[in-house]
């Protein structure tokens, strides 16, 4: 095998050993993906509310189902456009304008920009902090 495909199987292996030494780890993991799964679905409903459309949950539930889906495979940085036509032919076929699937799905991808621009403006301060006073103590020795 190439060398590059041989230490990504490596790394791979020994990322798949250490879970399995460390069963917990494997909880923790599936608890936080659900989570995610949970936060982006209450987010991609709230988008299609806030766009003034009425639908139901278990729509936007098996809409965000396709779409966690797709997220193992990118084609683009962050599906961006995959992402959005994916929700709106989902919602076609469920029935849903694609219309408002995709500006709810305009919408859900905007509030999770944000999301993502404010915490990591928030932890960027953090660390510059932390490295600032990790550098004032090791200035005073």
């Amino acid at each position: 095998a190439p060398p590059r495909l041989r230490d990504w199987l490596e790394r791979a292996h020994e990322s798949v050993e250490r879970v399995s030494r460390e069963r917990h780890t494997l909880s923790k993991i599936a608890l936080l993906s659900g989570f995610s799964i949970v936060l982006r679905w209450l987010g991609l409903y709230c988008a299609f509310r806030l766009c003034g459309f009425d639908v139901d949950v278990t729509e936007t539930l098996l809409i965000e189902c396709v779409r966690t889906v797709t997220m193992v495979v990118t084609i683009t940085p962050g599906n961006l456009g995959l992402t959005e036509g994916l929700i709106a032919g989902t919602a076609g076929v469920l029935g849903v304008s694609m219309a408002a699937a995709l500006a709810a799905a305009v919408v859900s991808r905007m509030l999770s920009m944000a999301i993502h621009v404010v915490l990591g403006l928030w932890y960027t301060r953090l660390f510059a902090h932390e490295i600032v006073k990790g550098a004032g103590h090791a200035e005073s020795r």
